[in-house]
């Protein structure tokens, strides 16, 4: 029982976060699509009940996504150029417990993305860290005003 209260209360609360301080926050804002996602290795054998383990072993597996760049906006390496791409990294999507933190995106997804340099790749802390091309304006102000 305590398994179920445990995950019923562990809600994601996204607050509010200002645009240009989500901008201000990111270290790479570029245009453009996912085009593949790896899925990550499965998981080792464990036993039906090591609710723990299972968790544990499970937010050690992430699935890689091949981001193709449009467009760079706001970028920490000369390399990352338009028509490149980068790793995304999120957590597998076959997990067996996920987490109400989690961020996701399906192959196909694709607009501005704002993301974070992680140890394996990059990546999306906030499911607003996508977002539509109608904000692409207000986002290139953004930048500006920080240069």
């Amino acid at each position: 029982m305590w398994k179920t209260v445990l995950l019923s209360v562990c809600l994601a609360c996204w607050g509010p976060l200002p645009l240009d301080q989500q901008v201000r926050s990111r270290a790479l804002i570029v245009q453009g699509s996912l085009l593949t996602i790896d899925a990550a290795k499965p998981r080792p054998p464990l036993a039906e009940d090591d609710y723990f383990g299972f968790v544990i072993a499970d937010r050690e597996r992430f699935d890689r996504a091949t981001l193709r760049i449009d467009a760079v906006l706001k970028t920490p390496d000369a390399r990352i150029t338009a028509g490149s791409t980068v790793i995304l990294v999120m957590p597998a999507a076959d997990r067996r417990y996920g987490l109400s933190t989690d961020v996701i995106f399906p192959a196909g997804s694709s607009g501005i993305w704002m993301l974070n340099q992680g140890p394996q790749g990059w990546v999306a802390s906030r499911p607003s860290d996508l977002r539509g091309l109608d904000h692409l304006d207000v986002i290139r102000s953004h930048i500006a005003e920080q240069r």
